[in-house]
């Protein structure tokens, strides 16, 4: 964790920051305005990201679930499926319903205006390429919960003129205010980016020599990925937040970026910025939103997350899991003869443990007096009928449960 204190100098707990890094966060030339911007930035994204660790780790704990990867599964037998396919076609039923744009006309005389719309609208997103990154939405929706969609103008798109443009970002990678359950109304929320030092400094010259490698690239999953050779781990971080203007009683959306402790992009203090300061007056966009619409599979009161199919079925799907592991370890204990044989009685082991022998000679009267032969016994059969009872109501619940899908922006 980053902290500052009210002066231009780090002050954080041992650990938390080196030498370089105090140096670093005084060295770079900004503005007091810019720097407030910069710990202002940080020390929101940190109360963000501690109040959602606990939703972020059920999301990855429901992507390895849709892995196969679940703590319950055995390590010989094949785990079952039954989850994943009930996933697979709700994706599917979702894909294949994808919504359309229409604009709706206010009056009778706009309807004519309304139905151009409807066509620029469809025609931007065919080329944003939505239906597959739709797609890939309802994957994060099902699985996860929530999906989040960011429409934004791409200045690189149509041969550099530009054009709308949407992408699907991971919710794990995403940090939305937790106080509020519409992002909207929060202070504002955050999109994470995990990089290297020579890329941000590549693509973000004037922050060049104050980047540098910081504890959030190796928190998580990301502590098992490694930067290439000579280079450092960073995250990329970018915020949006909300001024508003009480005589104009309007609101103005502004987005910052920083990695590294250090500031790269400012639309309100016009850092980085072609055009400087005025290029962003009246806020990015005229509608004053935060560019990101949030699928929610279901809501969850006063949170900005959802929660998806995955959160409800995992534990069935667990039991399915332990009872075919049952079933795989009963198998293979009856698959093996275990022999007792009393010491002393004349009986050669090797013999009887030698299989290809199909005659073994030895002198007494009744073997099962010194020897005797156990399997394990069969289990029960309400074991298989509960493993199979388990996976048809899911399977029935799934196939009558209506799916109410929330598009929160």
């Amino acid at each position: 964790m980053i902290r500052f204190d009210d002066g231009e100098k780090g002050t954080g707990q041992a650990g938390d920051m080196t030498m370089r890094d105090e140096r670093t966060l005084t060295a770079q030339p900004l503005s007091a305005r810019e720097r407030g911007l910069l710990r202002r930035g940080y020390e929101l994204f940190d109360f963000f990201s501690d109040r959602l660790r606990e939703e972020h780790e059920q999301m990855r704990q429901a992507r390895m679930m849709r892995q196969r990867k679940q703590m319950e599964r055995s390590l010989t037998a094949p785990g079952s499926n039954t989850l994943n396919s009930c996933v697979d076609n709700m994706i599917a039923d979702q894909t294949d319903n994808m919504p359309e744009a229409k604009m709706v006309p206010e009056r009778e005389e706009t309807a004519r205006s309304a139905e151009e719309m409807s066509d620029v609208v469809s025609f931007v997103l065919y080329h944003a390429g939505w239906p597959g990154k739709y797609q890939m939405l309802m994957e994060d929706t099902v699985v996860t919960g929530t999906g989040v969609a960011e429409v934004f103008w791409d200045d690189d798109m149509e041969d550099g003129e530009g054009m709308v443009n949407v992408i699907a970002w991971h919710p794990e990678d995403f940090y939305p205010d937790p106080m509020y359950e519409n992002i909207q109304d929060g202070r504002g929320c955050f999109k994470v980016t995990h990089t290297t030092v020579a890329w941000v400094e590549e693509h973000y010259p004037q922050a060049k020599g104050y980047v540098v490698e910081d504890a959030y690239a190796n928190q998580d999953e990301e502590a098992q990925f490694d930067a290439p050779d000579g280079d450092a781990k960073t995250t990329l971080i970018e915020f949006w937040y909300k001024r508003y203007d009480a005589q104009k009683r309007r609101t103005r959306v502004h987005m910052a970026q920083f990695a590294g402790k250090a500031l790269l992009y400012s639309t309100e203090t016009g850092y980085g910025v072609p055009g400087g300061e005025r290029t962003y007056r009246e806020g990015v966009y005229a509608h004053g939103q935060y560019p990101f619409t949030m699928f929610k599979y279901r809501d969850v009161w006063r949170k900005p997350f959802g929660t998806g199919l995955i959160h409800d079925y995992r534990e069935t799907q667990n039991a399915i899991d332990r009872y075919a592991k049952y079933i795989d370890d009963n198998a293979r204990e009856s698959s093996i003869q275990r022999h007792f044989v009393r010491r002393g009685s004349g009986i050669h082991v090797e013999d009887v443990a030698d299989l290809s022998k199909t005659i073994i000679e030895w002198e007494g009267s009744d073997i099962r007096e010194v020897m005797q032969t156990i399997q394990a016994q069969p289990l029960n059969g309400q074991v298989y009928q509960m493993m199979q009872y388990l996976a048809d109501t899911m399977k029935q619940d799934y196939g009558q449960s209506y799916f109410f899908l929330h598009q929160v922006k």
